[in-house]
């Protein structure tokens, strides 16, 4: 098993309620939206000392390229996630949901993905808690394992937040989880550079661009039925993207920006690039939506 700190330095936060948990089902994935910096971590915690700016919010743990700072026990509930704070541990790491893959993949996130990946190994081993992913449709069934703040908004309706961002490299991250809780003994490699997708295409990543264009139908951002989630690309998932970049250039134009996407139907840097860029509104209007068909028909909104 590779050696893990368990001890970390505490900086109570002001928002959390006190509690006596011993169970925990969910490590929850957050980012930040504070750049890269050597003392994010600290200076996240603080703010969480501070108050958040009079917003109740906190997480269990607030991690960076060098450090990891605790800011609520676990024990006690953290307002971390909404639909995921009784049962989860949220931890935060430094930045933004609208980074890319390749930025998700520098030196800096690298070694904050290691010491974020440990301390989850440990709260995984200590709680039971299965090192897998968990979408939001796994949430909805009760599913334990690691998730991310957008799953939990997706299937809760209880926040529009969408972090880490469609780029977080999850599968590296339970990769390294799985490592550091001693199920695999090579420490594993970063994720190979992104690579281009485009008609005739298979695979997970291909299936993911699928469940993230659905978002920008389900928003209304682009026309037409939603893309069946095969893993395959085919001319469905070709000319929803060709509408996705279009949509671009649309935006673009009422910018003044001169930039111009080329409209070929291909995810390249710069169409991955859109959909980063209008992640935030597309899971915005999805979730606001959802509400309000929930509070229409009468029913509580999340659990």
């Amino acid at each position: 098993m590779a050696m893990v700190n368990d001890t970390y330095p505490f900086v109570q936060a002001k928002w959390y309620t006190a509690a006596n948990r011993t169970k925990i089902d969910l490590i929850v994935v957050h980012d930040m939206e504070s750049g890269e910096g050597l003392h994010t971590a600290e200076d996240t915690a603080q703010f969480f000392k501070n108050g958040s700016g009079g917003r109740p919010s906190s997480a269990h743990v607030c991690v960076d390229s060098n450090s990891l700072v605790e800011c609520v026990h676990d024990k006690d509930i953290a307002y971390q996630a909404p639909g995921a704070n009784s049962n989860g541990l949220g931890a935060e790491h430094a930045g933004v949901a609208r980074q890319t893959l390749a930025e998700w993949q520098d030196p800096y996130s690298e070694a904050m993905l290691h010491i974020s990946a440990a301390w989850t190994a440990i709260k995984c081993i200590k709680y039971g808690v299965p090192i897998k992913y968990v979408d939001w449709h796994g949430l909805l069934r009760g599913e334990r394992g690691i998730t991310t703040h957008n799953d939990v908004s997706l299937a809760f309706h209880k926040s529009t937040h969408w972090d880490p961002g469609p780029h977080f490299p999850m599968a590296h991250y339970i990769e390294l989880v799985k490592f550091y809780a001693g199920q695999t003994t090579t420490v594993p490699a970063p994720p190979a550079p992104h690579r281009e997708l485009k008609k005739g295409d298979h695979g997970e990543d291909v299936k993911f661009l699928q469940g993230i264009t659905n978002l920008f139908i389900d928003a209304k951002i682009i026309t037409g039925p939603r893309l069946v989630e095969d893993g395959d690309f085919g001319p469905a998932t070709e000319a929803a993207v060709k509408k996705i970049e279009h949509f671009g250039n649309v935006m673009n134009k009422l910018a003044k920006n001169p930039a111009r996407i080329k409209e070929d139907g291909i995810v390249d840097k710069t169409t991955s690039q859109v959909y980063a860029y209008f992640m935030d509104s597309a899971t915005q209007a999805v979730n606001k939506a959802k509400c309000d068909r929930l509070k229409a028909a009468g029913k509580a909104v999340g659990k």
